[in-house]
């Protein structure tokens, strides 16, 4: 179905068609003519529809000259632009602005030999072809720029200067038409410079209006027109504080005042006051919502107040939504301990069982009433002591039976046996209430994990963001110096917690100058976090400061022989500004061992990356392990250490001794717990230590220090000079296979630097 025009459409291929005839009757003083194919090419780059746009160009062309030479250059660059689509487009390869530069040059081969005819002419022909490249290039990228990016981002310091070359280019074209001494340039000059100093003020205006006359220059008339033009520019930003109409009324009387008065024209009459006095109307006359329109082209320059205003307040929301959920937690944490912590009623049971004896072997018996007589009572009272007795002693037996009975009963082994029976169901009920409220007190810890972490997450969340729209600006103009689009940025936060987000053009996330810029701009060392994101042609990247310290690490493992898996498991994981490194050693070797401590490793890494504490960490991982049906167990070895701070804590849970390599100095850290999953409920071995810069680490499993004694290990660390982790986690496991490994043998070496 084919698309039907609508008045916008028409509209704006109108427009086009009028640029296309200014812009092929624009022509320096010197007669060059160049300027029509750089637009018609950055109008096709800028996705505009070939077939469309090429009408248009063709017609326009012959509007200057209508010969059948004037038809063949203006033909060329509309098919040598389709076949070049044609080709990128079964090769599935993108055209760039250099490519589509140089089919625009071959599409100017035609002009060039019909043009030249002697020397003269092809010294006027190259100049025309080398202008109509430079000025071809300007218009890729700033009509790509306005066009398809749009003009609410801040232009690079390339597309700022294709801009001015095309405003430029312009005011030749404008400069040439007289309309019986009416001069539609100064209209369409003074409508630009009140627009500029209406919209952006400061030095824009000025910058345009010597542009403006810099184009006219270049089209014949008097350099002074841009000192008269910038006349214009001052006096309309200086009063730009008492109103717009004010601005207008400066930029009149200026004119007036630098025609009649300092005879700035060559020829002044009240022409010239109608031409500036009707583009300055235009523009006064303007509705209301064009204008705020124009205004939005600043919006690099716009104030983000409300906007991030709303962002904190959104925060502190959620931040009173986190603390009410986390005090839900809690809650539910308190009420599972305290239902776990309820011993049961032992008593009750006792009874309860005694009664259920009595039931089964005295209400059918013949002398029930005897004994109840000889009592002055039910016979469960007597049997309440014999089912105490037999439960302590873990069953029935004639020992635990009273006098009484043993004196008047006639049915002992009966007895002894549904006492027995008892005795297996309560314990049977003692072991799951017992299953029961190990689960409890594994939820209610899960529970207290969690509240913890919804409460730092909500004191987190709750710091209001200090926005720097001072820094902001400096880092989007000095990115845009070096080429680099930025749609938006925002800098956030102070110190350690100092942030960056930029939203910046597909392609450009990738240059390596980012980081350089915004550890200049910020006078700190900046790293980038979190990777990023992209939607419609724009990158979101995300940036922190570097913490004072980094953490380099070396690790050497090797399996047991005649193993084909090593049993020891690794990790080394980072979360925000803490580095945690462990080793896992599961029980025995091989492929059993591998499969215990990759289990705990798992858990242990996704509650870290989760948040959790170490000792939650800890506690819940040995929980769940110490319900698994075999008898398997773990030792832990595990590192973390504060990139901000410099703290370090090692937790170990029946691993070897680790040790700190400080100069030449090496220090032990003991580790004197049992493994994890071994115990319900352990106590690990937690060392607090604060590293300096160039302190070294090192974590070994059982397979070393079985081959090296701790005294061995210090000597051989002592006598290591090299300061690299990699090379001294090689070395310490080439010394153990030297004295011959029993285990899998694993070493970690970790470096603050």
């Amino acid at each position: 179905m084919r698309k039907k025009l609508n008045v916008k459409t028409i509209l704006k291929y109108a427009v086009y068609f009028s640029l296309f005839v200014l812009l092929f009757h624009a022509e320096t003083k010197n007669g060059l003519k160049p300027f029509a194919l750089g637009l018609f090419v950055a109008l096709v780059y800028s996705r505009e529809n070939l077939l469309s746009v090429s009408p248009l160009y063709i017609v326009a062309a012959l509007t200057a000259d209508f010969s059948w030479q004037a038809t063949v250059c203006a033909a060329a660059p509309a098919l040598i632009l389709g076949i070049a689509y044609f080709a990128h487009y079964k090769l599935k390869k993108p055209l760039s602005a250099a490519l589509i530069s140089f089919y625009a040059f071959l599409s100017q081969i035609p002009y060039v030999l019909l043009h030249v005819s002697g020397v003269s002419e092809a010294l006027n022909t190259l100049l025309t072809v080398l202008v109509a490249q430079i000025f071809t290039y300007a218009a890729v990228f700033i009509v790509y720029a306005v066009k398809v990016r749009g003009l609410k981002y801040k232009l690079t310091i390339d597309e700022m200067v294709s801009g001015e070359i095309l405003i430029a280019v312009f005011a030749i074209a404008l400069y040439r038409y007289d309309i019986f001494g009416f001069i539609p340039f100064y209209t369409v000059a003074a409508f630009a410079i009140l627009g500029a100093a209406f919209v952006f003020g400061g030095g824009m205006p000025v910058a345009a209006a010597a542009l403006i006359g810099l184009g006219a220059a270049f089209a014949g008339a008097d350099i002074s027109i841009a000192a008269v033009l910038c006349v214009w520019a001052v006096i309309a930003v200086t009063l730009k504080s008492g109103g717009i109409y004010l601005s207008a009324a400066g930029i009149l009387s200026a004119d007036l005042l630098m025609g009649y008065y300092f005879m700035a024209y060559a020829e002044y009459t009240y022409l010239n006051v109608a031409a500036v006095s009707a583009g300055l109307l235009i523009f006064l006359l303007l509705p209301r919502r064009s204008k705020n329109y124009m205004l939005s082209f600043s919006g690099a320059l716009k104030d983000t107040y409300s906007a991030r205003t709303l962002v904190n307040r959104s925060r502190k929301d959620v931040a009173k939504r986190l603390g009410f959920l986390a005090k839900v937690f809690l809650n539910i944490r308190e009420i599972l301990t305290e239902e776990a912590d309820s011993t049961g009623n032992e008593a009750g049971e006792t009874v309860r069982l005694a009664r259920e004896v009595s039931f089964r072997v005295c209400g059918g018996c013949a002398s029930y009433e005897s004994c109840r007589g000889a009592i002055g009572g039910d016979t469960s009272q007597v049997l309440e002591a014999v089912v105490e007795n037999s439960v302590a002693a873990g069953k029935a037996t004639m020992l635990n039976m009273p006098p009484f009975i043993t004196s008047r009963c006639k049915k002992i082994p009966e007895l002894i046996a549904v006492v027995n029976r008892a005795v297996q169901s309560l314990d049977g009920y003692k072991n799951a209430r017992d299953g029961i409220n190990e689960g409890k007190l594994m939820l209610a810890e899960q529970m207290g994990g969690i509240s913890g972490l919804l409460s730092d997450l909500a004191f987190d969340v709750n710091k209001r963001l200090a926005f720097d729209s001072a820094t902001e600006k400096a880092i989007i103009d000095e990115l845009s110096y070096r080429n680099i689009v930025i749609g938006e940025a925002a800098v956030y936060g102070e110190g350690e917690n100092l942030n960056v987000t930029l939203l910046v053009r597909e392609g450009d996330g990738d240059k390596a100058s980012l980081i350089k810029v915004l550890s200049k701009v910020l006078k700190r060392e900046m790293n980038e976090t979190n990777g990023s994101e992209t939607v419609n042609g724009w990158q979101t990247l995300h940036f922190k400061a570097a913490p004072p310290y980094e953490l380099t690490f070396g690790r050497a493992q090797e399996k047991r022989q005649g193993e084909t898996v090593s049993g020891d498991t690794l990790f080394t994981g980072r979360v925000g500004d803490v580095v945690m490194l462990a080793i896992c050693d599961g029980m025995g070797s091989g492929a059993g061992a591998m499969k215990t401590s990759v289990a705990t490793m798992n858990l242990i890494e996704n509650f870290y990356r989760a948040g959790f504490e170490n000792d939650v960490i800890i506690s819940l991982t040995n929980r769940l392990l110490s319900l698994r049906s075999s008898e398997n167990f773990s030792t832990l070895d595990m590192l973390s250490v504060d990139l901000k701070t410099g703290n370090a804590d090692v937790v170990k849970l029946g691993a070897s001794d680790g040790f700190i390599k400080r100069g030449t100095r090496v220090e032990t850290i003991d580790g004197h717990s049992l493994p994890i999953g071994i115990l319900e409920k352990i106590t690990p071995s937690i060392e607090n230590i604060k590293l300096e810069s160039g302190d070294i680490v090192i974590l070994v499993s059982d397979g070393v220090s079985d081959a090296l004694e701790t005294d061995t290990l210090i000597s051989v660390l002592e006598d290591f000079r090299s300061r690299n982790p990699q090379t001294i986690a090689d070395e310490l496991l080439a010394a153990a296979k030297a004295r011959g490994l029993k285990d899998d043998a694993t070493v970690i070496a970790a470096r603050l630097v």
